[in-house]
């Protein structure tokens, strides 16, 4: 619990029961500032989760953030050197996000009336200041931050909130290394999966590396990320193990995934995996509009715009089978059921040819408790999937493999 004024900011133990215990001892817990909010990350892929707090302009002056390395069972150290913890901005909020794609946790840092900051992290907690980018060069009023990837090519971007009647910010990051994107659904836990924790294994640079995400609600300052789970693999061509921690204790294991996809997994009903095709260099995705149209006026007009942009022969946005796909499972994710079927259902009428869309929507439907129409839409993968020339081996494998597991399940 972060506090203004200088008074010492709060940290609580989760007794399991309902209660909590006040951990009064832990530096969190000791240390004062003019604390604006808190944001968890495993910087140093130890498999538990250190904390940054931001602390805000006190009397207009800056202050130095908090770093907190997380040494397990409850037991924190304070970091006292480096750039996070000695840069003395006026900082409102932090995101962590692996912006390079190189396997460690970043750390972007806004600042009101001073730049934001960046910090790189060069390998398990050394920090260096990213300062030749435009990303840190826009002075502002700048309060809340989010994560989440905006054009749909694997990487996390950010959007940057100002107060003050300032524009907002966008930034779109350009990873260059390999990546896995995990979309989860709870079943018998909550359905936005808040609270579980995902650990990849895989081996990047000639050694195996660890990292672990968390779903969260919020963070830092007003601030909420995509809920989507973003891991950067370096020069890795699959992640070796994924471990599912679900809330209430529940755990999944999936192995032997291949890089550059986004799998979607639902608790308990196993993992759908979907291509992210190659970004368009200069033309964006058309999700944003489709949203933004079936926010305002309805799933039937979004499906309209969509096939006179493609009639026209629009140059403007990208269209394809990535975007709706990726479009689909964020309305099903959003709980909004009838239109992520009727985005996905658009998608196999475009591209009746691939396995993929067929797999979508039958896994749309399951969520949705139509059990006859994913096994109908199952079978119908299955059948094209031989001649679907567009999947790698892999990728063919995973969706045969989940498609006879739903049909087991669901017959």
């Amino acid at each position: 619990m972060a506090n203004k004024g200088g008074a010492p900011n709060r940290l609580y133990h989760n007794d399991g029961d309902g209660t909590f215990t006040s951990l009064v001892d832990s530096p969190i817990a000791t240390d004062g500032g003019n604390s604006n909010g808190g944001s968890w990350g495993d910087f140093d892929n130890d498999d538990d989760l250190d904390l940054f707090v931001a602390n805000g302009p006190f009397f207009f002056q800056g202050q130095n953030n908090f770093l907190y390395r997380n040494d397990g069972d409850g037991v924190f150290t304070a970091i006292e050197d480096g750039p996070v913890v000695n840069d003395g901005a006026k900082s409102m909020s932090g995101v962590w996000a692996d912006f390079d794609l190189d396997g460690h946790l970043d750390l972007f840092v806004t600042n009101y009336i001073h730049d934001d900051i960046l910090y790189l992290n060069n390998g398990y907690g050394a920090f260096t200041p990213k300062t030749d980018d435009l990303i840190v060069n826009m002075a502002g009023f700048a309060t809340g931050v989010a994560a989440g990837d905006i054009d749909d090519d694997g990487d996390p971007d950010l959007l940057v909130a100002n107060w003050e009647n300032q524009n907002n910010t966008g930034y779109y990051a350009n990873g260059a290394n390999n990546w896995l994107r995990v979309k989860l659904v709870g079943a018998s836990s909550n359905r936005d999966a808040v609270g579980t924790r995902v650990a990849a294994i895989a081996t990047s640079g000639g050694r195996e590396i660890r990292q672990t995400r968390e779903v969260s609600a919020g963070f830092g300052f007003r601030s909420q990320s995509s809920l989507d789970l973003y891991f950067g693999l370096g020069d890795a061509t699959q992640v070796d193990v994924l471990e599912i921690h679900w809330p209430g204790g529940g755990v999944e294991l999936l192995a032997q995934i291949s890089t550059n996809q986004t799998i979607y997994v639902t608790q308990d009903r196993g993992m759908t995996a979907y291509r992210t095709p190659p970004v368009q260099v200069g033309r964006p995705s058309v999700a944003p509009l489709l949203m933004e149209i079936i926010n305002t006026q309805g799933v039937a007009a979004a499906v309209k715009r969509y096939r006179d942009l493609k009639k026209s022969g629009s140059e403007e946005y990208k269209l394809s089978e990535g975007v709706l796909n990726g479009l689909g499972y964020q309305l099903l994710q959003a709980g909004n059921l009838t239109g992520a079927i009727e985005i996905l259902d658009l998608n196999r009428r475009e591209y009746p040819k691939s396995a993929n869309v067929y797999d979508s929507l039958a896994e749309a439907h399951m969520v949705a408790g139509n059990t006859k129409e994913a096994v109908k839409y199952t079978r119908k993968m299955l059948k094209v999937l031989p001649n679907d020339e567009s999947l790698s081996d892999d990728f063919r494998t995973n969706l045969e493999n989940s498609g006879r597991y739903r049909l087991k399940h669901l017959q």
